[in-house]
């Protein structure tokens, strides 16, 4: 799939898309996160739009996932600023559990490397707001 052009891909998407569970657990997985990773990658974001909504339903929980956490960065990096705002609210929300896991920690550096600086002050307050985090 490294080789194909974004149009050739919206297979792999209709085929996620048949069941919006397949998105979840194609995000726990081992080698189908990278799949999602290289989708946010190189999609332009309406094609990927679906896929987005629903990794940014279980954002929260994905980002403590040992593979999810990189669909989540990703996303991040790739997505909208839409799709940016909604993971930053996201992680705002479960700060604490996301802050104790090692993976979150992952998730919690890209945001405030690629979200607005106001998203970036959010962050850092929930973060310092919460003993259990500092």
């Amino acid at each position: 799939i490294n080789t194909m052009q974004p149009e050739s891909l919206q297979f792999l998407i209709d085929e996620l898309m048949q069941r919006e569970s397949s998105v979840l657990h194609a995000a726990k997985h081992r080698f189908c996160s990278r799949i999602l990773q290289h989708l946010f990658k190189v999609c332009p974001p309406q094609q990927f739009d679906q896929i987005a909504a629903s990794v940014l339903k279980e954002a929260g929980r994905l980002a403590c996932h040992t593979f999810g956490n990189l669909v989540v960065q990703s996303l991040m990096r790739f997505g909208t600023e839409k799709h940016r705002y909604q993971i930053v609210r996201s992680v705002e929300k479960n700060v604490t559990s996301i802050c104790r896991q090692g993976f979150g920690g992952a998730v919690i550096k890209t945001i405030i490397a690629h979200a607005a600086p106001e998203d970036q002050m959010w962050i850092a307050r929930a973060c310092a707001q919460d003993a259990k985090v500092m």
